[in-house]
């Protein structure tokens, strides 16, 4: 048994000298296949070696080794490395080295092999590349872990002597590289100032991990704060604090870094930078909180009557740390013409000393009070209070804003401050009730129309168990001032009843008469029902308008006030609006249409109802007649109205007159029913229409009890279509289409079957049947119809002549099941070229047990293509194609078998063979092709050409029951050769069939670079072995 071994190897490529300066290089390439059979692996090893100028040499070898000793390859790459070191040269110039490390490890069994590869890249050099190879166990191999923080810039900006800013930025990088239990921390600071070159500082220092503890650096949001005084001369001045705070947590430490600026106008800003380090126990959070800034606005009137307005704004910020808090108030008050004034004080109490204040302002109240003057003109009084609730811990500070406008005066403000505990304190609530409109018209003496208008408003205000209701009633008529009258109660809330006001939607009425000469007169009464309820109490407003033509609107109020339990709620219900057309002929032939319309409107008021029945009569050439009929009746006597109308049905007869032309009857039949109580009317509408003659309309009109009507059901079968071909004595095809409608009518346990038979033949004029039948319901079976799919079969041959000859033949199955018998129509048609075709029908009636369900199932054609090389070495090809149709019926099957043989320059030549076996005898076969397995091997010939030979390998398995036929197909293609190919078939036990599995390793490319003496690059590069794949399908 052979055993590969690997050894330590170290190679390092030679530093190229700058007076040669030309490399060489030298690429190695190596493919593995392995085959694995069994417990059995053939590994082929194909190695090429390219150099500069010269052909590429390839060594294959082949080996066979048990699978237990070969153990599989990984390579593994680690990303590529890159480090750059900047340093500044005697002369101030930045000089930069970059270092390229590449690590590749191949992990073979326990052992692994490490190739590291540095290349070191510096300006005006070149590359120098150092190879080192070692060979370690897996379990000293320790992954190395790189991890580089963000880079860290701060920078520090001072003042110089001449007053100018000059900014020091200082970048730090750490790089940490983590190994085992050891850490290498890089630490590159570098120092930039203006005008200097870039200080660079490299400090690298191995610690344990444990030493290492991760620092975090947390910046606080950047604070602002605007001081603004005034100065002796009345100007503003505006000074700003910027604060940062820079806090570096590392362990049980922390340094805390405090930035503060602080800019003035016409100064240059100071900065101020303090580092302390504190342990982290000390270090509190400071929390800080700006409450929302208020404005209060106080506006008072001047000794010359002019508006004053002096504004406040108020701004607290209170900064929490620990226990304590340090609360800074800036106050800013605002007056016309002065300067704004601010206090700013700090105060420092405990957090417990600290009483959240809650400011609440009520939503502003405004009032309007109009009255008449004396000279009868009206006047105004608005009236604005503001409220707003300071509240802190348990006492409440009331602010109570007034104010009181008038036309021509200036606005009164009265402020009021008021300090009540809060328990004191009541929640006033305020509701106003929608406003109530009322409209009065009457008529005057000299019949004008005259409204009045009266608007009301109700408005509550709730304080603890009291209300206070004002009323403001105001009283609007034509050519009048306004009349308003406030009154103001004080109730308490218990003895406060809720009006309820409810009005009902507006009824119109509409009563068209016909007057002595003819013309429609109408009459239209308008009634609204208003009803106020208060407590046990209702007030019911009816006013009713009756509007007539020419004549001044009338309008009736009546109030009447009634006990809650006698007012019985109106419920009014109008009936969907029924329109009947009667169509008759006169006399002349004439159609003349009369149409009916009623609306039924009932009014249902306790357990009694008015019923309103409206009844117009519309005739051509005449006036609409209109009957009114109001009748009142009790609830229980009145028996809803149920009408319904079935869906008109139309049917068409079609028939042949003497002289041969079609004529079509067409009779629509339409049935309304209108069901009361036990009984119902049934009207029947049937028009029949006829070509040439005016409709005949037949009504009828049958009382029948509800029991004695039994609905009836119409259902129609889809319509039949059968085509029937024949061929005539001269030849030509001749087509029967017959179309079958069948129409059901249930109506209780019986049932009218409609069959309409219709046959169209070629010039002659379809022929219609009409049968009609009636049988119990029982006796009617469903009609299954079930059609399977057409089975189209081709069989070919070769007639005597040697030319090929096509028959198509069609098979159709149609069956109709029909309780336990079926109906098998068999249509059978056979077509030829050059005959036409012939149809065969065959119709058997058989017991639907005895009909055993065929189950057709075809193989996919299969194509094997069979090559060899004749006597004058040309290729021939053979095609063989086979097909496979069986077909399945209880336990038997029909096998037929389809084959094919195509040659060059030969007809076709098929065979069919028809077998029938038992179910039990079939054993399924399966076919398998397995992947084109292409092999190429090039060799070098005597005169140093490469020479390729290309090896091609199909195999086929058949696998039928226990047995399979191997047939492999081998072909070798040589340059300037014909292909030559071996067919050997073979047939095996299946279980001696062991799968083979080919694994091909990814190709492993090594380039070696020499400088030759002349100092020109040397390279070896080798002949890519073809690693296509080509696979071959079997062609369905």
């Amino acid at each position: 048994m052979k055993k590969s071994r690997n050894f330590q190897r170290k190679y390092a490529l030679l530093k190229p000298s700058l007076k040669t300066a030309n490399p060489k290089r030298k690429k190695i390439r190596t493919r593995v296949i392995k085959k694995i059979k069994g417990d059995i692996q053939e590994v082929t090893k194909i190695e090429t070696v390219e150099e500069d100028d010269k052909l590429p040499e390839t060594t294959v070898t082949v080996k066979e080794v048990p699978v237990e000793d070969d153990h599989p390859e990984e390579i593994k790459e680690l990303p590529e490395e890159v480090r750059v070191v900047e340093t500044i040269t005697e002369d101030g110039k930045a000089k930069k080295k970059k270092i390229r490390t590449r690590v590749i490890k191949k992990v073979k069994g326990n052992k692994q092999e490490v190739t590291k590869i540095e290349t070191v890249e510096e300006d005006d050099k070149q590359p120098e590349t150092t190879v080192t190879v070692e060979e370690v166990s897996v379990e000293e191999d320790h992954p190395e872990e790189i991890k580089e923080f963000p880079e860290e810039v701060h920078v520090v900006e001072t003042i110089t002597e001449d007053g100018k800013p000059k900014k020091k930025k200082i970048r730090t990088r750490v790089i940490k590289k983590v190994k085992g239990d050891k850490q290498e921390v890089t630490k590159i600071e570098t120092v930039e100032e203006d005008d200097k070159p870039h200080e660079t500082t490299v400090t690298v220092e191995e610690v344990p991990v444990e030493e290492d503890h991760p620092e975090e650096i947390k910046e606080l949001p950047e604070e602002v704060r605007v001081v603004e005084t005034i100065t002796e001369d009345g100007k503003s001045k505006k000074k700003k604090i910027r604060t940062r705070v820079i806090k570096k947590v590392k362990g049980d430490k922390q340094e805390v870094t405090k930035i503060e600026t602080v800019e003035e106008d016409d100064k240059e800003p100071e900065t101020t930078v303090t580092v302390e380090e504190v342990p982290v126990e000390e270090d509190h959070p400071e929390e800080i909180k700006e409450l929302p800034e208020e404005v209060r606005v106080v506006e008072t009137i001047t000794e010359d009557g002019k508006p004053k307005k002096k504004k406040i704004r108020t701004r607290v910020i209170k900064k929490i740390k620990g226990d304590k808090q340090e609360v800074t108030k800036i106050e800013t008050v605002e007056e016309d013409d002065k300067q704004p004034e601010t206090i700013v004080t700090v105060e420092e109490v405990p957090v417990e000393e600290d009483h959240p204040e809650e400011i609440k302002e009520l939503p502003e109240e405004v009032r309007v009070v109009e009255t008449i003057t004396e000279d009868g003109k009206p006047k105004k009084k608005k009236i604005r209070t503001r409220v707003i609730k300071k509240v802190k811990g348990d006492k409440q500070e009331v602010t109570k804003i007034e104010t009181v406008e008038e036309d021509d005066k200036q606005p009164e403000t009265t402020v009021t401050v008021e300090e009540v505990p809060v328990e004191e304190d009541h929640p006033k609530e305020i509701k106003e009730l929608p406003e109530e409109v009322r409209v009065v018209e009457t008529i005057t003496e000299d019949g004008k129309p005259k409204k009045k208008k009266i608007r009301t408003r109700v408005i509550k205000k709730v304080k603890g168990d009291k209300q206070e209701v004002t009323k403001i009633e105001t009283v609007e008529e034509d050519d009048k001032q306004p009349e308003t009258t406030v009154t103001v109660e004080e109730v308490l809330v218990e003895e406060d009843h809720p009006d309820e006001i409810k009005e009902l939607p507006e009824e119109v009425r509409v009563v068209e008469t016909v007057t002595k000469d003819g013309k429609p007169k109408k009459k239209k009464i308008r009634t609204r029902v208003i009803k106020k309820i208060k407590g046990d109490k209702q007030e019911v407003t009816k006013i009713e308008i009756v509007e007539e033509d020419d004549k001044q609107p009338e309008t009736t109020v009546t109030v009447e006030e009634v006990p809650v339990e006698e007012d019985h709620p109106e419920e009014i219900k109008e009936l969907p609006e029924e329109v009947r057309v009667v169509e008759t002929i006169t006399e002349d032939g004439k159609p003349k249409k009369k149409k009916i319309r009623t609306r039924v409107i009932k009014k249902v008021k306790g357990d009694k109802q008015e019923v309103t029945k409206i009844e117009t009569v519309e005739e051509d050439d005449k006036q609409p007649e209109t009957t009114v009929t109001v009748e009142e009746v009790p609830v229980e006597e009145d028996h809803p109205d149920e009408i319904k109308e079935l869906p008109e049905e139309v049917r068409f007869v079609e028939t042949v007159t003497e002289d041969g032309k079609p004529k079509k009857k067409k009779i629509r039949t339409r049935v309304i029913k209108k069901i009361k109580g036990d009984k119902q009317e049934v009207t029947k509408i049937e028009i029949v229409e006829e070509d040439d003659k005016q409709p005949e309309t037949v009504v009828t009109v049958e009382e029948v009890p509800v029991e004695e009507d039994h609905p009836e059901e119409i259902k129609e079968l889809p319509e039949e279509v059968r085509v029937v071909e024949t061929i005539t004595e001269d030849g030509k095809p001749k087509k029967k289409k017959i179309r079958t409608r069948v129409i059901k009518k249930i109506k209780g346990d019986k049932q009218e079957v409609t069959k309409i038979e219709t046959v169209e033949e070629d010039d002659k004029h379809p022929e219609t049947t009409v049968t009609v039948e009636e049988v119990p319901v029982e006796e009617d079976h469903p009609e299954e119809i079930k059609e399977l799919p057409e089975e189209v079969r081709v069989v070919e041959t070769i007639t005597e002549d040697g030319k090929p000859k096509k028959k198509k033949i069609r098979t159709r199955v149609i069956k109709k099941i029909k309780g336990d018998k079926q109906e098998v129509t068999k249509i059978e048609t056979v077509e030829e070229d050059d005959k036409q075709p012939e149809t065969i029908v065959t119709v058997e009636e058989v017991p639907v047990e005895e009909d055993h369900p065929e189950e057709i199932k075809e193989l996919p054609e299969e194509v094997r293509v069979v090559e060899t090389i004749t006597e004058d070495g040309k290729p021939k090809k053979k095609k063989i194609r086979t097909r496979v149709i069986k077909k399945v019926k209880g336990d038997k099957q029909e096998v037929t078998k389809i084959e094919t043989v195509e040659e060059d320059d030969k007809p076709h030549e098929t065979t069919v063979t028809v077998e029938e076996v038992p179910v039990e005898e079939d054993h399924p076969e399966e076919i398998k092709e397995l992947p084109e397995e292409v092999r190429v091997v090039e060799t070098i010939t005597e005169d140093g050409k490469p020479k390729k030979k290309k090896i091609r390998t199909r195999v086929i398995k058949k696998i039928k029951g226990d047995k399979q036929e191997v047939t492999k197909i081998e072909t070798v293609e040589e340059d300037d050769k014909e292909p030559e190919t071996t067919v050997t078939v073979k047939e095996v036990p299946a279980e001696e069939d062991h799968p083979e599995e080919i694994k091909e390793l990814p190709e492993e490319v090594r380039v070696v670079e020499t400088i030759t003496e002349d100092g020109k690059p040397k390279r070896k590069r080798s002949v890519r072995e073809s690693s296509r794949r080509s696979r071959v399908t079997n062609k369905k």
